[in-house]
């Protein structure tokens, strides 16, 4: 009898955890939350490219003849490339890097493979849910 009971305690340690509906809404709504947030860096971070594309239209056309305004332009469009090729990287890296709530292996990762666009886990096969199902 008292082995049963350690039996049981153990099986229930290495049993995955039973989780609800509410449980995966809950991860979902913060799939979408974070994903919406690396699309409001993406944004950001073209702001100073439309700047520059700004300034350069006001710009009148003989101040691009002098070396310097012509060289810190092309600094500073190589500044904003940089810092727009970083938030677009850190933003895909924040959406691939979610894990999924069933199994705990990255969602949009398997083996090999890499989809940012499925519907389903590439290891459990976990659905993803919509956002108007959250």
């Amino acid at each position: 009898m008292h082995l049963r009971r350690i039996l049981a305690a153990m099986q229930a340690l290495f049993e995955p955890e039973w989780k609800d509906d509410a449980y995966y809404k809950e991860q979902w709504r913060q799939f979408y939350v974070d994903r919406s947030n690396a699309l409001k860096k993406l944004s950001i971070g073209i702001l100073p490219f439309l700047l520059l594309i700004g300034i350069g239209a006001i710009m009148p056309s003989n101040w691009l003849q002098n070396r310097f305004i012509a060289y810190a332009f092309i600094i500073i469009g190589l500044a904003a490339w940089l810092f727009y090729a970083f938030r677009l990287f850190t933003s895909g890296v924040a959406v691939q890097g979610f894990t999924c709530p069933r199994c705990g292996e990255s969602f949009f990762v398997g083996g090999v493979w890499r989809n940012s666009f499925t519907r389903r886990c590439l290891h459990c096969g976990l659905r993803r849910m919509k956002r108007r199902e959250v």
